[in-house]
């Protein structure tokens, strides 16, 4: 009874700390703020809301210099305002925004935010400064919009791809993998890789490709796109994993396991405790653990850490069809309760110039916001510094200009810190359900969180029904195989893959 009372007892502790911090953060951030030096300066002082990487002190002093060399300055010559970090955590952030004092630039997805009309529209901005969408890759479009408007502009960019070490392949005889395949050609050079590895190194673990847990989608739903579905229909009103096409490559997946071409769950836990066996997933490709791992530019920040960094090659996820990657970005908004929105427009138009994407390339934090930098500049191609990042550069530019598509999500569907999809998956892979059970699990819980978000958010309601109604519209076409209005579809995904097969009726061809 003691034990049990005590249980109780921190349960409820826990329960109000979660309750509590929460509001600590907010009024922690509000003293911080309303005591910053605003009343000590003769300029305005606005905050950006990111992360407390060194990297964006070092961002915040080159846009400080922009604003002077592009003559938007105070009377004694500097900078016409200052910009300030804010570090806060993501759920600080949120509930700052909605409380009235979220700062002036927030680092923060338009889907999770201007549901809630924290943000403001950057549209007219965007087309007269020169950061809207037409000056970064339009596979992130769905990501910087909401209704047909620009909310963000990307501070970073990233093409999810398979990240090679040539090293390795030479160890074992074996040239590179090319960088495009079918998923067949995978696996046959994965099988070949596994089998000379085990030759050479008996005692020693090697596998094909690792699959960082969570980011299993940036090979999943490509491998599933090309087969022509996605995690949610063409209106985004409801999950459609429940598909023979997503149970075949959940036992795809359970195959590539059973041969050694990807570690379990179990092998990635022992990774962790034994010395010498990776050690995490950059090390892990430096030293051989691992063939291949799923990553961005970004990682060369770690590998140039390497005294002698491995040489490197790029393949794109393996394709049964329709070749796509997916883009992700890591975006900046502008606070609808800013106080100088004038003046915090003015770092989207810097996001978008020469400097900061020259500092993006130099420093090899992802692909630059706005390709214009990149494409044919020698600097970003080939650096000179490091030639045995070998084809990488151009590859990733390459396909995120091409064959980029957003992650899947739908503005009826809201995250409650369960990963839904891996749910399922994982319960497959540890034999708790069949591949069957796991994909029609996976469809249900997320078509009932679905409904969670409408009971939650009724202005929503009405969109979603015009949507259901066109959704029932699109279904017949596809049963009659006649073209897709493209007005109709809400998924950016389908938009690319129906034009790609001719069944996308484009505008100027409807009569509608």
């Amino acid at each position: 009874m003691l034990d049990f009372t005590l249980n109780r007892i921190g349960y409820t502790l826990v329960q109000k700390t979660f309750i509590i911090v929460p509001f600590i953060l907010v009024i922690a951030s509000l003293v911080n703020f309303f005591t910053q030096p605003d009343q000590q300066t003769d300029r305005p002082v606005l905050y950006w809301k990111s992360d407390a990487n060194p990297q964006r002190y070092e961002q915040i002093e080159l846009f400080h210099e922009w604003l002077v060399e592009n003559g938007h300055t105070a009377p004694d010559g500097g900078p016409a305002f200052y910009l300030q970090l804010d570090a806060a955590n993501n759920q600080s952030k949120l509930i700052q925004a909605v409380s009235g004092v979220g700062g002036d630039i927030l680092d923060a997805g338009v889907s999770g935010y201007q549901p809630l009309g924290v943000l403001r529209d950057l549209t007219q901005e965007g087309k007269e400064m020169g950061f809207g969408v037409e000056n970064t890759y339009q596979g992130l479009a769905h990501e910087l919009t909401h209704n047909g408007k620009l909310y963000a502009y990307p501070c970073n960019v990233t093409a999810w791809s398979l990240w090679c070490n040539v090293d390795t392949f030479e160890r074992y005889g074996m040239e590179p993998p090319p960088e495009s395949w079918t998923v067949e050609e995978f696996e046959r050079i994965g099988r070949e890789f596994v089998r000379r590895a085990k030759e050479q190194d008996p005692d020693r673990r090697v596998f094909f490709i690792m699959l960082e847990p969570g980011r299993e989608n940036y090979v999943i739903m490509p491998m599933l796109r090309s087969q022509g579905l996605d995690m949610f229909n063409e209106t985004l009103t409801a999950c459609i994993l429940d598909d023979p096409r997503y149970v075949e490559l959940l036992k795809r997946l359970q195959k590539w396991i059973d041969e050694g071409l990807l570690p379990s769950s179990s092998d990635l836990a022992s990774q962790t405790a034994e010395s010498g066996y990776g050690g995490g997933k950059m090390s892990g490709l430096y030293n051989g653990s691992y063939g291949m791992i799923v990553i961005g530019r970004w990682s060369l920040i770690r590998l140039r850490e390497y005294e002698n960094p491995p040489r490197l090659s790029l393949s794109s996820v393996p394709s049964e069809g329709f070749e796509n990657l997916i883009l992700t970005a890591r975006t900046a908004t502008l606070y609808a309760g800013s106080d100088h929105p004038e003046l915090a427009v003015l770092f989207f138009k810097y996001m978008a110039d020469r400097s900061y994407n020259e500092f993006i390339i130099e420093g090899s934090d992802g692909l630059p916001p706005n390709p214009e930098f990149a494409v044919d500049n020698p600097a970003y191609l080939s650096p000179p510094d490091h030639p045995n990042e070998g084809n990488t550069h151009a590859l990733e530019l390459k396909w995120a200009q091409t064959i980029g598509l957003p992650n899947p999500h739908s503005p009826y569907y809201k995250s409650t810190g369960q990963n839904w999809s891996q749910y399922g998956r994982e319960r497959f892979l540890n034999g708790l359900s069949t591949a069957e059970e796991a994909a029609a699990e996976t469809q249900k819980r997320m078509n009932a969180a679905i409904q969670v978000t409408l009971e939650a958010t009724p202005g929503l309601r009405p969109q979603y029904e015009a949507d259901r109604k066109l959704q029932v519209k699109i279904d017949a076409l596809k049963t009659e195989g006649k073209p897709i209005p493209r007005e109709w579809i809400r998924n950016p995904f389908y938009v690319d893959y129906y034009r790609s097969i001719g069944q996308l009726l484009e505008p100027e061809q409807s009569d509608e």
